[in-house]
């Protein structure tokens, strides 16, 4: 049997031990849960999914769903409450493949794709993706800041359009909370609108609940046919209702 070592030992053994963590280390601590980063991130999530993904879902299973894809209705539509049953989370669509190349994303797709000729500083061009399923493109913008560290490079801008009664099933409809603050704002010629708030997971009983959170942005008008949605996912002062309305302008 080996001798115990002593507490003296002990003592003498920590004092010379000189922990050099890694940067694999760092990276994990900056993105860590209770960082700020690591909360912006929870945030963006959630958001990503709920808003892109949970209205496949809510088409398919409630009554509010169903009337939407029969009347097409490409704004916001307030639901009954600021809750939703249980959805199957099997129901939502893969994550999109993005390349970086709009035009070949545009020869894939049945309508000319509008893209923003301005831009906050804070996002940068990430891909363009086509859904021949849905007839919907997406162009996607990361948040590529430093000001606030590493960690959000999740958070972002995606502009959305779907030819208009290209599909039964809209993409770019959805329920908001019974509560919503649903803005009518000016883009151009057009009346668009414009809300922040997401669809969150809520109890265990796989339920959502609508939550008025800052940290989510979306603008939808309509443009020469297409439904557009302009959505923000991040922090509230680095992109403003100003800034999508800006970007909505600019898109040609």
């Amino acid at each position: 049997m080996k001798p115990m070592t002593d507490d003296n030992q002990l003592q003498d053994l920590f004092t010379h031990v000189r922990l050099s963590p890694g940067e694999r280390f760092y990276r994990r601590m900056r993105r860590a849960s209770w960082t700020p980063a690591g909360n912006a991130r929870r945030h963006t999530y959630a958001a990503a999914t709920l808003a892109l993904a949970l209205v496949a879902a809510i088409l398919a299973f409630t009554p509010q769903g169903h009337a939407m894809a029969q009347n097409i209705i490409f704004l916001f539509t307030r639901a009954t409450s600021d809750t939703l049953p249980q959805v199957s989370q099997s129901t939502f669509p893969p994550d999109p493949t993005f390349i970086p190349d709009i035009a070949a994303v545009e020869a894939q797709a049945s309508f000319d794709v509008l893209a923003p000729t301005w831009l906050p500083d804070v996002v940068t061009f990430k891909g363009a993706a086509y859904d021949p399923a849905h007839q919907t493109v997406m162009l996607s913008y990361y948040y590529s800041s430093t000001k606030y560290g590493s960690g959000l490079e999740s958070n972002g801008i995606t502009v959305t359009e779907q030819a208009l009664g290209s599909s039964s099933a809209c993409d770019i409809c959805s329920l908001v909370g019974a509560s919503a603050n649903i803005e009518e704002v000016q883009i151009g010629n057009a009346t668009g609108q414009y809300i922040q708030g997401v669809w969150q997971a809520i109890g265990d009983k796989g339920e959502w609940g609508w939550v008025s959170d800052p940290w989510l942005q979306r603008l939808r008008w309509q443009a020469d046919g297409v439904a557009i949605e302009v959505l923000y996912m991040g922090l509230p002062e680095e992109v403003t209702k100003a800034d999508l309305i800006a970007i909505a302008e600019s898109m040609k």
